[in-house]
Parts: C-alpha cells; sequence; structure tokens
C-alpha cells in the first residue's frame, strides 16, 4: 500500500510528465525567502516529509533528489520515503550540490521552477552553471499540485517601544536615504521581513517563532511604501498611524505586483539578489538594478545600548528558566521518576513563561540518548523515556518583547556513570569551548576563522560537528 508521501512524490512527477519537464524545483522558501515557512507554503515538506529548516528539493521523473547538510543528514533519511527520495549529504565527499545535479541533466532539458520562491541570486547562479547544457527555464506561478485558493493575509502588528530600540523609524529611514544617495541609487526596495520590521519599528506572528509580518518596503527621497494588509486591531492601527507618522504611506499588501513596476521605471534601484526572490527581480525590469550589500541588513547588525540591554535582560531571563529546567530534572531523577523528552521540552517552555516570554525563539529540541545526535530533533517523544546515564540534550530559546535567545545544555540523566566514549567527546567540546572563549584576535578576524580556531581541539582528537559554531541571539526579531 502507497503512502501519502509516494502517492504525491509520483502525481508530481505525473504532471511533470504530461508537461514535459525533466526537472522541477523546490527551494525551501517563500517569496519573503524565510527559514520558517507559513503552513501554504510548505510545498517541499508536503511533497517529501522533510521538515527540517534549510534543505532544497530537485523533482525528477524518475526520483527525487534532498539536499541537506550536516545538521539534517539523520533526520532528512528518518523523514523521507527513501524509496522515493535520494539524500544527497551536501558537504560530504561523493554527494552532489544541487548545481552539479542539475548539470547531469541531459542537454536542452526542460527545467521549471517557481519565481516566488526561487532566490534571485540562487536562480542566477544556477542558469549561469548550466547555460553550456542548453536548458530551457520554465516559470510556473505556483505550485502544481496547490489545490487551495491563496488566502488573504492580514497582519497583527505591534510597535516597538523606544526604550528597546533606542533608533527611530525616522533615524533608520534618513540613514538608509543617505546611503542610497552615495551609492547613486533612486530607491531601495526591501523583501526581507526582518529589514521590514527593523526598519519600522514593528513586530507581528505571521511566522511561528519570528516575530515578523507579511510586508514589502519601496523608499526613495520623497517616499516611502509599506505593502502591509494589516487587521482592525488596536495595535495595529496604533502601529499604522506610527508609521504614518514617520512617512509611510500604506498599500494593501498585494498591491507590490501592480505598483513596483511602475514605481521602478526608470530609476536607479539598489539590488541585493541574495534578500530577493526571482519575482521581485521581474517586477523590475523597467528599472537599472545597481548591485550592492543588504543596506538594511548592514545597519542592524549594529546594536544600540538600548538593543544590548534588552538582549543581556533577555539572555538573564533565559538562563534562568534553563537552570530551573535542570535542577527540576536532577530532583525527578533523585525521586525516581520517569521523564520523557515531551516532559521536558513541556517543563522549560513553562518556565520560559514564567520568565515573561511572548513565545518561543524555535521550537524546543529536547532529545534523550539517542536523539541527542539529531542535530535539529524538534519531535519530543511522550514515548522516549530517560534512563540513568543517557544523554540529554536540550537546545530551546525565546521571544521576549526585548530579546530573543537560543541556548543550548547537554548532560545526564540521574546518577549513572558515563560511558568512556561520553567523557571523552564531553572533554573535548568543554576544551573546544574553552579555546574559543579565551581566543585573542585582530579586529577584521572573521567568524570562519573563529569557527576554526573552536574545532582545532576537536580535529586533534577525530571529532567534528556539522553545524556552525555558536548561536544566535537578538533584539526581539529572528
Amino acid at each position: 500500500m502507497k503512502t501519502p508521501l509516494i502517492e504525491r512524490i509520483e502525481a508530481m512527477q505525473a504532471v511533470m510528465k504530461a508537461q514535459g519537464w525533466d526537472a522541477f524545483l523546490l527551494p525551501h522558501n517563500d517569496v519573503h525567502l524565510n527559514e520558517y515557512l507559513p503552513e501554504s507554503e510548505k510545498w517541499r515538506d508536503w511533497l517529501i516529509g522533510f521538515t527540517g529548516s534549510a534543505g532544497d528539493a530537485i523533482v525528477l521523473q524518475d526520483n527525487v533528489w534532498l539536499f541537506a547538510d550536516g545538521r539534517y543528514y539523520l533526520q532528512a533519511e528518518e523523514e523521507v520515503p527513501l524509496s522515493h527520495v535520494q539524500v544527497s549529504k551536501v558537504g560530504l565527499e561523493g554527494y552532489l550540490s544541487l548545481p552539479d545535479t542539475l548539470k547531469t541533466l541531459p542537454l536542452c532539458s526542460k527545467v521549471a521552477y517557481m519565481p516566488k520562491t526561487s532566490a534571485a541570486s540562487q536562480l542566477n547562479q544556477m542558469q549561469t552553471l548550466c547555460e553550456s547544457r542548453g536548458f530551457e527555464w520554465v516559470a510556473c506561478s505556483e505550485f502544481p499540485l496547490a489545490s487551495q485558493n491563496p488566502s488573504t493575509i492580514r497582519s497583527t502588528l505591534r510597535v516597538v517601544e523606544a526604550s528597546v530600540h533606542g533608533k527611530s523609524t525616522a533615524t533608520k529611514l534618513e540613514k538608509l536615504r543617505k546611503d542610497l544617495h552615495s551609492l547613486g541609487c533612486d530607491a531601495i526596495v526591501l523583501s526581507k521581513l526582518d529589514d521590514i520590521a527593523w526598519l519600522t519599528n514593528t513586530r507581528g506572528s505571521d511566522i511561528p517563532y519570528n516575530p515578523v509580518f507579511h510586508a514589502f518596503v519601496w523608499v526613495e527621497q520623497d517616499k516611502a511604501i509599506l505593502f502591509v494588509s494589516a487587521d482592525d486591531s488596536k495595535s495595529s492601527q496604533d502601529a499604522l498611524q506610527a508609521l504614518a507618522t514617520n512617512g509611510f504611506e500604506i498599500h494593501p499588501y498585494e498591491d507590490i505586483w501592480d505598483i513596483l513596476p511602475l514605481l521602478s521605471r526608470g530609476k536607479i534601484v539598489h539590488w541585493t539578489p541574495s534578500a530577493h526572490s526571482q519575482a521581485i527581480a521581474t517586477l523590475l525590469e523597467s528599472a537599472t538594478l545597481k548591485q550592492g550589500i543588504n543596506l538594511v541588513q548592514h545597519e542592524k547588525a549594529v546594536k544600540t545600548s538600548e538593543e544590548i540591554a534588552g538582549m543581556k535582560e533577555a539572555n538573564l531571563r533565559s538562563s534562568v528558566a534553563v537552570v530551573r529546567t535542570l535542577a527540576w530534572l536532577d530532583a525527578q531523577a533523585d525521586a525516581g521518576n520517569l521523564v520523557s523528552e515531551w516532559d521536558l521540552a513541556q517543563t522549560i517552555e513553562r518556565f520560559y513563561q514564567e520568565e515573561g516570554c511572548l513565545d518561543l525563539s524555535f521550537n524546543t529540541i529536547a532529545g534523550i540518548g539517542a536523539n541527542t545526535a539529531v542535530i535539529h530533533y524538534g519531535t519530543p517523544s511522550t514515548d522516549v523515556m530517560a534512563q540513568a546515564g543517557d544523554w540529554i540534550l536540550l537546545d530551546s530559546g525565546a521571544q521576549y518583547p526585548f530579546g530573543t535567545t537560543d541556548i543550548t545544555r547537554t548532560t545526564t540523566f540521574a546518577e549513572g556513570v558515563p560511558s568512556e566514549e561520553h567523557r571523552k567527546a564531553y572533554t573535548h567540546v568543554l576544551k573546544a569551548h574553552i579555546a574559543c572563549a579565551s581566543a585573542v584576535f585582530p579586529k577584521g578576524t572573521s567568524g570562519a576563522m573563529l569557527d576554526g580556531i573552536c574545532r582545532q581541539p576537536l580535529w586533534q582528537a577525530g571529532y567534528d560537528y556539522g553545524h556552525g559554531t555558536g548561536h544566535g541571539v537578538g533584539c526581539f526579531l529572528n
């Protein structure tokens, strides 16, 4: 009996054969290139069952390739139907990347893609790499198996207080306009939701774990437009009033598709390909695009004193919740009580709430035993119980009105003695942490260089880890 996933994959391949497509690109994206997607945009998850926060797929007429990074090697093979999906463990020897896999297709293949979910930079790179193959690129306005009508987006907005951000929207707009002028640009369009939330000092709740709202922004020297459809709540109306006071015109969210071509005609528009979908690039065909860094992201990276204070307060509160959870865990072990992964996740989430959090910053990772090896293990089980000596991994974070946290702790359960292998691994991780924390480095040193310093004690012992070094923390954003 075929599973629903296999039925969906075969239905997709039947559509491709009928259309004459040799391949269909299925990136993990929406039009804003979010890491976390609204349910209506999770086509990759729906088709092949993989739920990781990164990992593009390509559907061929006889199989599917999923391209997973080191965080998801184990999870991918557990979630997808391996009879129909092959997992390419990107970064390991012998596995191809998505562009390299495309280059193995026959000459003059038809490759279909969705402009709204294709990053302009990635699509351009693939088209350039495959130029000699003579591919025909076919743009699809929607996912071929989509059956529901597009839902109307109505966002709930909230103003971020000045005591939290420390820099007004008017000041941020002024700096952005100065940057545009110095670069010889007339205007800029923004698609990334965290950039828009930062620029407008506004937050929302449209995306799970990310306090952002669906919107686009257009800025030129004498005009600023926010494309957003807010609900009728007092919070949203107060936010819109604040934005109007700061010089924003407000247009409905969907108007971007009709208005942007008119606004941009004949103008020099600052452009960051990695920050926009191909659909937005298409709307700017009558403009002159001047490529450069993400100006808003560059400014957002420099924190105000108010933002730094908020980040410290958020991490203090989260640390209290983590310590309370570890104390609870010890108490359960001492009392001889059973503890499941689900119990652990629910406990820390309760303590986060008691410390004033508004939401989690990602789904809590609470792994016991073998599940601690699944880097982004996001499905805590009620059936997996801690046994004496088991590893326990707790990776969690919270959103506060002034900061965003992400904390991982690894421990063992009860008085069971860890194995020698456990002790060895834990000690080398500690050495790696000390190497990074005590590193002295000159201005201009990159994160990648510090990553190497951190890994060196592990490499010497024959260990490594398949993800980045460090955690993302922030100011009530992603």
